[in-house]
């Protein structure tokens, strides 16, 4: 009898494309991470279930690009943590012109185990 990972790592027979379902179930992930709030009696530093989630993004400024940066530093963090199929993770902003959130968040990352590929680009919606 074989394991259950044993057979997941199996090639299925006929099946010659890569599936787009593994981008979309990451970028649900991503997301999940994103929207996931910090409990309030949460500390900064270690990443730890307690410590899990993002502040805010209203309490960011609009033109606070210390504030943005330490944002994507733990994004990036998070997302290493806890998606873990992910790789050379980056996190960037890109103008998006709306006058009341002029910036959006794009994850720029590769899949664990193929290097050869090109970058995969996320981008994430910030709606708290």
């Amino acid at each position: 009898m074989r394991f259950l990972f044993e057979r997941l790592v199996e090639p299925v027979p006929g099946m010659t494309e890569v599936s787009a379902e593994p981008y979309r179930a990451i970028a649900e992930n991503l997301q999940c991470i994103v929207t996931s709030a910090r409990l309030p009696q949460a500390e900064e530093g270690e990443i730890d279930l307690l410590n899990f989630g993002m502040p805010s993004v209203t309490g960011l400024g609009r033109d606070a690009v210390s504030q943005r940066e330490r944002y994507q530093q733990r994004l990036s963090q998070l997302i290493e943590r806890y998606e873990p199929r992910l790789t050379h993770v980056t996190v960037e902003t890109a103008a998006d012109g709306k006058p009341m959130a002029p910036w959006r968040l794009v994850v720029v990352a590769r899949l664990r185990g193929d290097l050869e590929q090109e970058e995969q680009r996320f981008p994430m919606e910030l709606n708290r």
